[in-house]
């Protein structure tokens, strides 16, 4: 039975696909977080997206940007130094770059007091034919509950923490 796609998600469908690509074809590993990341756990959309959110090794961060350019995203400067964030037509790409502390934590670029996980990357897994790694259920959960700022959860927060449980859970 062929997968549910959203229409509106498809620029971003096919926005990962070219990014897996292109990762792939200069040695750089990604991975997915927030809805996404979700859904490829999930191996299904589970609702329309406003954004790709992205984890790429901080060493990349020079070589990110003249290759997301050379795909007519642009650069939006919002000063966190952590994150580099892209626009391209219907397309918002977010870029966490993480480095390894030696004690093995993994941290954003300049933000050593956000601390993931050693085992906060996570395996590939494939949606609509499309394989690429995520982070972890754990990673997603801890996300939304501590990272969401001090508003409350929104209801798609709820359901994605809903169904992030049941893959804990297994």
């Amino acid at each position: 039975m062929p997968q549910t796609v959203f229409p509106e998600n498809q620029a971003q469908l096919d926005a990962l696909s070219e990014l897996a690509l292109l990762f792939s074809s200069h040695g750089i590993e990604f991975w997915l977080r927030g809805g996404w990341a979700l859904d490829f756990l999930l191996g299904r959309e589970t609702r329309p997206h406003r954004d790709v959110d992205v984890v790429v090794w901080r060493e990349h961060r020079q070589s990110l940007r003249p290759l997301l350019e050379d795909l007519d995203y642009v650069f939006r400067d919002r000063g966190f130094r952590a994150q580099m964030d892209f626009t391209r037509q219907d397309v918002k790409l977010s870029v966490i770059l993480l480095e390894r502390q030696p004690n093995g934590d993994l941290t954003p670029q300049h933000c050593p007091e956000l601390v993931w996980l050693p085992d906060a990357l996570g395996a590939a897994k494939t949606l609509h034919g499309l394989l690429c790694r995520t982070v972890t259920p754990e990673r997603l959960i801890h996300e939304k509950l501590h990272y969401e700022g001090t508003n409350p959860l929104r209801s798609k927060d709820v359901q994605s923490l809903l169904l992030l449980e049941k893959l804990v859970r297994g």
